[in-house]
C-alpha cells in the first residue's frame, strides 16, 4: 500500500502536467509537514512536565518531525550547489557537537562524581568509548551506504537508495538514544538536548532527501524516505530510556555513552 502511494505521489502529483494538481499536492504535503512539526513542538513542550519514558518518546518525536520538515523542503529548494550543502552540513555537525559536549559529556562528568567518586573520570571515559565502539560495530555489522564513502558492512543485493536510507536511519539512532538517556535526568536535562537535536535535524533532513535524490530515487520517494529516517529517533529514545530505567548509577555513564555515540555519528555525517 505504501509503495503504491509513493508511486502515485511521484508520478501523478509531483510530476503532473496540471499546475493545479501539482500545487494541491505540494499544499497537502506542506500542510501535513506543518501539522507534524507542530505536534512535535507541542510534544516537546509537554515534556517540560514529563520525565522518563514519556519525555524520551516526546523528545524523539520532535526530532522525527524536524527531520520530516527538512526533507519536505526539498520540494521547494530542489538541488543545492556543493557550497550550500557544505554549509548546511557544517551547521548540523556544529550543533550536534555542541549538544554532545555541553548537554551530555559535561553533565556526565558532573553526575558521575557523587556516584563513582574518584573513579568517575574512568567511568565516564569508558562509557564514552563504549558509545563510539557501538557505532563502529553497527557500522561494520549492518549493510548500508554513504553518498561519499560508498557501501559499508556485509555484501548485499539491496539497491543503493535503500542502503543509503538504512545508513541514514542508523546514524539517526544515537540522537534518539541521547534524548532517551537525557530524559532520565528530568525535563531540565531532556529539553535542551531534544531542542538542539531538533534544530540540526531540519538541515539534516534536507541533506538526506537530496542524497537520496542524487542516488537516483524519484522526488516523492526521496522526500518520504528521507522523512522516514527520522523515525529512528523515537525508537532509539525508547530503547535507551527502557535500558536505563530508574537506576541512578546508570545515568552518568549513559550520558557519556550517548556523547560518544553522537560524536561518532557526527564524524559519519560528513560522509553522508
Amino acid at each position: 500500500i505504501m509503495s503504491a502511494f509513493i508511486h502515485q505521489l511521484d508520478d501523478h502529483v509531483l510530476h503532473s502536467r496540471h499546475p493545479w494538481r501539482r500545487g494541491a499536492g505540494l499544499a497537502i504535503a506542506v500542510a501535513g509537514t506543518v501539522l507534524l512539526a507542530a505536534h512535535g513542538v507541542a510534544a516537546l513542550l509537554d515534556a517540560l512536565e514529563s520525565s522518563g519514558m514519556t519525555g524520551a518518546l516526546l523528545g524523539g518525536m520532535a526530532g522525527a518531525a524536524a527531520t520530516a520538515a527538512g526533507a519536505v523542503a526539498m520540494l521547494f529548494l530542489g538541488k543545492l550547489n556543493g557550497r550550500r550543502e557544505d554549509q548546511l552540513m557544517a551547521f548540523a555537525a556544529g550543533v550536534m557537537l555542541a549538544a554532545a559536549i555541553v548537554s551530555l559529556f559535561i553533565p556526565a562528568i558532573e553526575a558521575a562524581a557523587p556516584v563513582f567518586g574518584n573513579a568517575s573520570p574512568l567511568a565516564v571515559l569508558l562509557a564514552l568509548g563504549a558509545g563510539i565502539g557501538l557505532m563502529l560495530a553497527l557500522d561494520q555489522a549492518l549493510p548500508h551506504a554513504h553518498a561519499v564513502s560508498g557501501v559499508h558492512g556485509p555484501a548485499t543485493h539491496a539497491s543503493r537508495g535503500l542502503l543509503l536510507a538504512l545508513g541514514l536511519f542508523l546514524h539517526n539512532f544515537p540522537e534518539g538514544m541521547a534524548v532517551g538517556i537525557a530524559a532520565s535526568g528530568g525535563a531540565g536535562t531532556v529539553v535542551p538536548v531534544a531542542l538542539a537535536i531538533a534544530v540540526q535535524d531540519v538541515p539534516e533532513g534536507l541533506l538526506v532527501a537530496l542524497a537520496l535524490g542524487a542516488a537516483g530515487m524519484g522526488l516523492g520517494r526521496a522526500v518520504l524516505l528521507g522523512a522516514a529516517t527520522g523515525l529512528a529517533e523515537p525508537v532509539g529514545a525508547w530503547i535507551a530510556a527502557a535500558a536505563l530505567g530508574d537506576n541512578p548509577a546508570l545515568y552518568p555513564v549513559g550520558l557519556a555513552f550517548a556523547a560518544g555515540a553522537m560524536g561518532k555519528k557526527n564524524k559519519k555525517l560528513n560522509n553522508t
